[in-house]
């Protein structure tokens, strides 16, 4: 088979898979599934699926949007899947190097379908774990509950390469470093408004995610999806997950700065010890990871996803209820 049949071939099961994720019903996830797993996009050994989660309206679909530059208006959540099939010419040779993303639409409740992706063991796995930075009540409940999905999902998969465990090798405190098998960026979005945040509250909620990042193998970085700098960072780092393009070699570890710290850039020693409240002392029977989400209750407290979501649609009701109101009470009165 000639290149330009091959090629044809990858797009019409390119296009087969956008189909079904455009019609999402349970049905047409199982036949989904049945593609990948069958799959004929078995592109040559080495490429790269990057399988993009988060939290519900974190902005993933924008982050994506931009880094394939895709227009960033009328943006509609994503239902279960969505599905690109990317091409980048080689700067060395003539081929081409493939990569696919799959987007994971919702918050922690999708979690099951972290595993769908994983088809080809000949392939090279990368998660992008998008968090909320205007959603700070949740966002400690968000990153443990996708590291611990990408942990059990990756137990099936032994043989997956793991890209970590050469850096961790030269870490001082290794072995306080939980490596998980797959590279994993997280991606804290919207720094716009995280900005604004009183100092001190940014002081200890950046700590505290550098410190999930670190114990967890996973690199870490600020950015605005309509930011042009802030997005060309997301950028670069996609490209080096997906291309093994080079990658800035300095860090950002400043909380007044958009952070910027790839994996193997930090340490427990400089993240420091976490907060205490000023309730009360530490539990001998609290694990660190506890003690760091809790460290930001006097500021934040963590809640799961859902209740927050919960919570800003309750506001939003009473709002418009408010308007109505007032609407009604103003027509009434003429």
């Amino acid at each position: 088979m000639d290149d330009e049949d091959e090629e044809a071939k990858v797009q019409n099961k390119s296009e087969n898979l956008k189909d079904l994720v455009k019609n999402q019903t349970t049905k047409n996830l199982f036949e989904l599934g049945k593609i990948i797993h069958t799959s004929e996009l078995e592109n040559k050994k080495g490429d790269t699926i990057a399988i993009i989660v988060g939290s519900k309206s974190s902005g993933k679909t924008a982050l994506i949007n931009g880094y394939i530059g895709q227009s960033q208006k009328d943006i509609k959540p994503t239902g279960a899947i969505e599905y690109y099939n990317l091409k980048k010419a080689s700067i060395l040779s003539s081929e081409k190097h493939c990569s696919q993303i799959f987007e994971i639409g919702g918050g922690c409740n999708k979690g099951g379908l972290f595993s769908i992706p994983f088809y080809s063991l000949k392939k090279n796995y990368v998660a992008v774990i998008v968090l909320d930075l205007s959603q700070l009540q949740s966002i400690t409940y968000n990153l443990r509950t996708w590291i611990d999905t990408i942990h059990k999902t990756c137990k099936n998969y032994p043989s997956i390469n793991q890209p970590n465990l050469k850096v961790l090798e030269k870490l001082d405190d290794a072995k306080q470093i939980h490596c998980l098998p797959i590279y994993k960026l997280v991606v804290c979005n919207k720094y716009d408004i995280f900005c604004k945040e009183d100092p001190e509250k940014r002081k200890w909620v950046s700590r505290a995610l550098r410190y999930f990042c670190h114990h967890n193998g996973c690199s870490l970085i600020f950015t605005t999806s309509n930011e042009k700098t802030l997005l060309g960072i997301f950028k670069i780092f996609m490209n080096h997950m997906l291309y093994n393009s080079a990658l800035i070699e300095k860090s950002e570890k400043e909380h007044n700065q958009p952070l910027f710290i790839p994996f193997g850039n930090d340490s427990m020693s400089s993240i420091g010890e976490p907060r205490t409240n000023k309730s009360g002392g530490i539990s001998k029977l609290q694990s660190l990871d506890d003690i760091w989400a809790n460290s930001l209750n006097e500021f934040y407290p963590q809640k799961k996803d859902e209740e927050v979501v919960a919570k800003n649609n309750l506001q939003a009701r009473l709002e418009e209820d408010k308007e109505e109101r007032i609407d009604y009470i103003t027509s009434n009165t003429n």
